[in-house]
Order: C-alpha cells, then sequence, then structure tokens
C-alpha cells in the first residue's frame, strides 16, 4: 500500500498512461473523479450523464468514454466533459484499428465512430450484449447475449456467425496469437469454459469446471488461463489454454470476486472480498500472482515430512529432519534441483539441527543427550558428543566456531561445543529451570538464555556467566535482539512487552501489555529501519503487527493481518518481511516502510510448523518452509521465490552521446541483437535469451523491458542496459 485516496464508494476504474492519471467512476454519485497518479491526490471531479458502470480509454483521440443511460465523452487533457452520444451502454469493445467503439446496452449494439463520436450503425439481431471482446487477429468484434455468441466482422460491421449455448455470462477473453475468444457458461450450478476457433467460428474445446466463473484472463505467452471460480472459497485456477485442463491452482486471502491481467508485468492481480479464516469478515489483502512462476519458485516432493530445516547456503543444500521417539531421519536436498538426494537415519527425535559452513558438518540431536556430527562432503556420521542432559536447544557461533547446546537435567545447562575437534570444552550450569528462549547476538558474542523465572547472559569469548538472575517475564514465545540499538525484545502470552537493555540486562522498560485470546508471539528486527516488529496472535484468528522503534524505544504503529503468524524472516534485501501462517497455505509479505501488507503468496496444500518456520537463503534468494507433524498430506517443501524487489535500475549513460531514449520494436518484427544478450522485464525476471541477429519476439507481451549482456543478474552490475519497448 502506498497511499489511500478518498473517492468515496467506486464503481468502475480506468487509467490513462499518457496523462499519468486514474479516472474512478462513483457508485453513488453522477460524477467521475479524476486522479494524479504522481501524488495520489484527487484534481478534479466531471459531471456525467448518470452512474457509470464501465469505461473506454480511446488513445487516438485521448478521450475518456463513460457508459450508463447515455455515454459521456471526457476530454482527458482538460478533465471536462465535451459532449454525450444517446446510447446506453454496459459494455464497451473498442477496435483502434478503425477507431470505432462497440456498445452493448439494454437495445441493440451500436457502432460509434470515435473520429465524429456519432452512431454509424446498429445490430438489431445482437441485442442486450452483455460482454464485448475485440479480436485484432480475425478483425472481429465477439458479442455475448444470455444465449448466444455473435462474431461482427469490423469491416462492414456484419454478423458472421453465430454460436448457441444454454447460457453465458459477462465474461470473454482473447488470445490473439492463436486467434481464439474464451467465453464462459453455466448449466445449473457448473461452469462450462469454452474455446472458440476464431477463423472458422466454431467451438474447439469445453470444460466443466466446478462453479460458475467470476473472472476469466488469458496469458496468451504461456497458453495459460486464469479462472476465478463462484463459491471456490481462496483459490485461483490455472487451465490450460489449448486444450482446456486444469493445471494447477494458487492460493489467494479470501475469495476473490475480480482482478485485473497485466500483459506487460505477466502478474494477475486480484481482489479478496470475503476471508473465511476471519469469520467473514471484509479482508483488504491485495494478491499478485506472478505469471512467470504463479509465486512458486519450485516444490520438493518427500516421503516424509520436514518438521526442522536448516540451509547450506555454500554447497546450495537444504537439511531436513522428521521422526518421532524412537526413529527418526534426515534428509538431503539439491537446492538447484528442489530433489531429495539421499535420506539418513537420525535416531530418536532429531528436532534439533544446525548446520557449520565452518567444516561442513551438520549437528542434530539424536535422542536424549546425544548429539550426532554428520560430515556433509561424504555424507557419513562421524562422531558422537554427549551432552550434559536431555538436549532442547542449539545455536551457532560462527565468529568462534563453538556450538552452543542448551540440555535440561534438573536444571538448565549449556554445553559449550568446540567444532574444530566436535568435543565439549566448557560446561556453564545455572541453578534455573529450563530457559524457553536461546537467542545468539554474534556482533557481542554474548548468548542470553530467556526463561520464565530467570535471565542469564553467557560471554561466547571466555564461555563464562556474565550475568545471571532470577525474575519475573512471564511466559515467553519469542525474543530479537537489536544490537545497533542496544535493545533486546521479548515476550509471551498474557505476558508483557519487555524492553532489555543490552549493556545493562537488569534494566527493562514494559512497552506493552496483553490478554490475548490464545495464540503465542513473534518478532523480527528490521536493522535498516531501526525497528522490529512484535506479532500479537489474537486466538488463532488474526495478528495485531506492532512497529517498534528501536532508537526511541517506542511503539509506533500497528496494522491488521487477517492471519496468525508463525514466524517472520527478511527477504534477501533486508526491506521486506516474509510472514508464515501456520494451519494455512499462504504467505503473507509486508514493507516495513508503510507498516502494511504488500503481497500474499499462495502455497500448496501443506501445513506450516507453529514456530518459525521460514528459511531464507540470502545466497540464492530462496526462502524455505518447514511443515507441522500430525496431517497425513503434504509431504512437500515449498520454496517462494524471494523477488519483492519492483524494477530494474538503469545505469545512468556510459558517455553523454549516448542516447537515453528506449527503442521501440513490433512484436511482429524480429529484434535485431549485436552481441548474445537477455531481455529482462520490467519487475527483474529474464524473459528471453537472445542470439546474435535476428531474435523472433511475437511471443512476448507488449511493454518495458531492458537489454543487457549475460551473466549479470546483480542489480549492481555496471553492464550497460538498455530500455526496449515491445509495442503491438
Amino acid at each position: 500500500r502506498l497511499a489511500r485516496v478518498s473517492t468515496g464508494p467506486v464503481g468502475a476504474l480506468c487509467f490513462v498512461p499518457p496523462q499519468g492519471k486514474l479516472y474512478v467512476a462513483s457508485l453513488d454519485a453522477d460524477s467521475v473523479i479524476v486522479v494524479d497518479c504522481a501524488t495520489n491526490q484527487v484534481t478534479s471531479a466531471i459531471h456525467t450523464a448518470g452512474i457509470v458502470p464501465v469505461m473506454q480509454y480511446n488513445a487516438q483521440n485521448d478521450r475518456l468514454y463513460c457508459g450508463g443511460d447515455q455515454i459521456s465523452i471526457i476530454d482527458c487533457v482538460a478533465d471536462s466533459a465535451v459532449g454525450t452520444i444517446p446510447v446506453a451502454a454496459l459494455s464497451f469493445g473498442y477496435d483502434s484499428a478503425s477507431n470505432k467503439l462497440y456498445v452493448g446496452g439494454s437495445g441493440p449494439l451500436a457502432v460509434i465512430d470515435c473520429t465524429t463520436d456519432s452512431v454509424v450503425s446498429t445490430l438489431p439481431e445482437v441485442g442486450s450484449a452483455i460482454a464485448l471482446c475485440l479480436n485484432p487477429t480475425a478483425a472481429k468484434v465477439y458479442a455475448a447475449t444470455i444465449d448466444t455468441l455473435f462474431a461482427i466482422q469490423t469491416d462492414g460491421d456484419s454478423v458472421v456467425a453465430r454460436l448457441p449455448f444454454d447460457s453465458l455470462g459477462p465474461l470473454l477473453a482473447c488470445d490473439a496469437q492463436r486467434n481464439r475468444i474464451y467465453c464462459a457458461g453455466s448449466d445449473r450450478d457448473w461452469g462450462i469454459l469454452s474455446s472458440i476457433d476464431c477463423t472458422a467460428d466454431t467451438v474447439l474445446e469445453t470444460t466443466i469446471t466446478y462453479y460458475p466463473l467470476t473472472f476469466l484472463a488469458c496469458n496468451s505467452a504461456r497458453d495459460m488461463l486464469y479462472v476465478f471460480l463462484r463459491r471456490a472459497y481462496d483459490e485461483v485456477f490455472m487451465y490450460d489454454a489449448t486444450n482446456g485442463q486444469m493445471l494447477t491452482s494458487v492460493r489467494v486471502d479470501g475469495i476473490p470476486p475480480g482482478g485485473g491481467w497485466c500483459p506487460a508485468l505477466d502478474r494477475l492481480y486480484c481482489f479478496p472480498l470475503v476471508n473465511y479464516q476471519n469469520l467473514g469478515y471484509s479482508c483488504c489483502l491485495f494478491s499478485a500472482i506472478d505469471g512467470t512462476g504463479d509465486s512458486i519458485a519450485g516444490i520438493v516432493p518427500l516421503t516424509v515430512k520436514a518438521e526442522h530445516i536448516v540451509l547450506d547456503t555454500v554447497h546450495n543444500r537444504l537439511y531436513f529432519t522428521y521422526g518421532s521417539s524412537a526413529c527418526g531421519c534426515v534428509g538431503v536436498v539439491d537446492c538447484a534441483q528442489n530433489t531429495v538426494t539421499s535420506y539418513e537415519y537420525g535416531g530418536a527425535s532429531p528436532y534439533a539441527v544446525c548446520y557449520n559452513p565452518n567444516n561442513n558438518r551438520l549437528y542434530w540431536r539424536s535422542g536424549g543427550s546425544a548429539i550426532t556430527v554428520y560430515d556433509c562432503a561424504t555424507n557419513t556420521s562421524i562422531k558422537k558428543i554427549t551432552a550434559s542432559g536431555d538436549v532442547r536447544m542449539m545455536r551457532l557461533n560462527l565468529g568462534l566456531n563453538k556450538l552452543y547446546v542448551l540440555s535440561w537435567n534438573h536444571r538448565s545447562i549449556v554445553d559449550v561445543v568446540d567444532c574444530d575437534g566436535d568435543s565439549v570444552i566448557q560446561v556453564i550450569g545455572t541453578p534455573y529451570d529450563l530457559f524457553q528462549e536461546l537467542l545468539l547476538v554474534p556482533e557481542d558474542n554474548t548468548l542470553w538464555c530467556l526463561g520464565v523465572r530467570a535471565v542469564a547472559v553467557v560471554d561466547c569469548l571466555g564461555d563464562s556467566m556474565i550475568y545471571s538472575a532470577a525474575d519475573t517475564l512471564g511466559t515467553i514465545d519469542d525474543a530479537c535482539a537489536c544490537p545497533e540499538d542496544r535493545r533486546l525484545y521479548t515476550a509471551g502470552v498474557t505476558a508483557k512487552l519487555w524492553s532489555i537493555n543490552m549493556d545493562k540486562p537488569g534494566e527493562r522498560d514494559t512497552l506493552h501489555y496483553w490478554i490475548p485470546g490464545g495464540g503465542g508471539m513473534r518478532f523480527v528486527s528490521i536493522p535498516s529501519a531501526h525497528k522490529a516488529y512484535w506479532a500479537v496472535n489474537n486466538g488463532g484468528v488474526s495478528t495485531h503487527l506492532f512497529s517498534i522503534d528501536t532508537r526511541t524505544n517506542t511503539l509506533v504503529d500497528s496494522c491488521w493481518v487477517n492471519r496468525t503468524i508463525a514466524g517472520m524472516c527478511l527477504d534477501h534485501t533486508g526491506n521486506f518481511v516474509y510472514c508464515a501462517v501456520p494451519y494455512d497455505t499462504l504467505v503473507i509479505v509486508i514493507d516495513p516502510q508503510v507498516d502494511s501488507v504488500v503481497a500474499t503468496v499462495g502455497l500448496p496444500p501443506i501445513m506450516v510448523a507453529e514456530k518459525n518456520p521460514l528459511v531464507a537463503s540470502r545466497a540464492s534468494n530462496r526462502i524455505y518452509l518447514e511443515q507441522i507433524d500430525g496431517y497425513i498430506y503434504g509431504n512437500e517443501i515449498p520454496v517462494i521465490r524471494d523477488s519483492m524487489l519492483i524494477g530494474v535500475e538503469e545505469p545512468a549513460p556510459a558517455s553523454p552521446s549516448r542516447s537515453a531514449c528506449p527503442t521501440v520494436v513490433r512484436r511482429a518484427t524480429p529484434i535485431r541483437v549485436l552481441a548474445a544478450s537477455e531481455l529482462w522485464d520490467a519487475t527483474g525476471r529474464r524473459v528471453a535469451a537472445l542470439s546474435v541477429g535476428l531474435n523472433d519476439i511475437s511471443h512476448l507481451a507488449s511493454g518495458v523491458y531492458f537489454l543487457r549482456g549475460p551473466g549479470t543478474e546483480d542489480r549492481g552490475s555496471s553492464t550497460a542496459v538498455r530500455k526496449v519497448v515491445i509495442a503491438e
């Protein structure tokens, strides 16, 4: 969310690129509001002949046609009404080649010459058209009525074909590349998706959907149809446009009644209306579905669940553990191929696991007080380490190459393992109950042990206790350290939000007192913004997300998230926060700059772990999710593409003589390059590899692209980048 524009109830929207304006049709007034998109401010309101249900922009005369009981014409330069056409309009179809506007309403189909803004013909046989769609390849306009699909030749404006249907809805989509039209019908409670060959005007394929369709869009570059279904809960379905077969679905937040398809960005936007997870409350999360990968970068299929996962970014591997009190296993995943390469015996309950890139070894709890040392180079278990008690948590200090193991033997004990020799070199005993959180702060080389009745701090340089005191922090669900501002934050259910002075652990402040209906607390620190987020889960239904200013040590803002948050992590840039949701198939993305949800990512049907299930790799810009035990389906590891960066940086021209103007090419014209290069889209995705000479770009959508040399995926590269605009 960048801004909120106060407009009142909205009936329709139309964006006009040349003017950089958004035209907003009011739902309860005879007017269209004009918004300057540079400032997000309302600049004027234009009176219309009535309530406007539909709008069509004409780039040739820079005018906006507004439907209703009459058509109101707006000059987009002066933002003034310049005339009306006495034709009722509920649907529009515009042909830029002939500059004609086709108008469907309660009467016969009307054809308007936009040069003179006058009606030049009517088609009485096409009455009450509920949807119109132009196919420029066939030079035909298709009009849907309640039981017939009409094909109208634009040259002569005559009906050339009629296709009968039992029932049609107001949904048409065009695949100009393959000369097809898609329409939606229904048969009682079933939906019908039909593919029309526009050369012969015959039905090619008919697909039965679960429910009637409410939205339809075509991605011709990928042979994909995006479909929303009535009563389909929170899924967007993808169909193969060539044969009508359903391929997959993507979860969104709430039932999506409508959306918009943007070919230039290869992205589908949908606005959920009802959120059943939030007991029927209206939902304001906005979902963006990446057309290139449908939001998910990959899936790792498993034969068991991945309850605990760690990353090996050096060798691009992922290790996961699964097991019971009797037997467990450890799996190895090749992250380049998203496949499991091997399974190893893990012992009993291998729920604490840690990877050390210094010696390329994996450590995990293998029953009681035993720790298995696994050599990742040879894929063999090489040693067992005996801890002082039942192992509960492990933390690795990479700088000192030490592993700190919290165990329980009638009291809390911290064993210090030297990873050079894989042996215990120090045992730090405490008189306290089991600590609930073990927080390593590498910037200070300190280990914080946080419990219900005590706080202890270990100096990792000398492996000695430097602070130990009985205290009453209450329950602890999570904690985070902000060493740049010398603060540590912790909280638990029905407990206070504590702010602890890292230089003086005995000094602390209470920032807030919260008694939710259940659930737990989660934290994440955003050092670049001097901020921390505190997620307060309210009864497992929704979450208050509080923003903490770590410089002033105050709560400054909060937002409401219609999901419970199991854990949070930063993306590879440190500028976005990814939030995992337990018992659901959704990841929420938050922009800390505006303290607001900016995207949601749908997941396959797995159940993520209840606490801190996200594991982020800054090396590969991927995020992996752990699962929760107790479910019989979903043995998979979802791999999320960490891609919240918007746009591609354009470096300055190499010399003052170099032109900064973009190159404009037509989709039907091959693009010529002098050296091997790559074409990237406006969101920073590589869409085509170009060889020397002529290259076919007809499969790409119109829009802005960037031509750059190969192997320059790093956005900080100084390699020259040239803007290319692909036009129809």
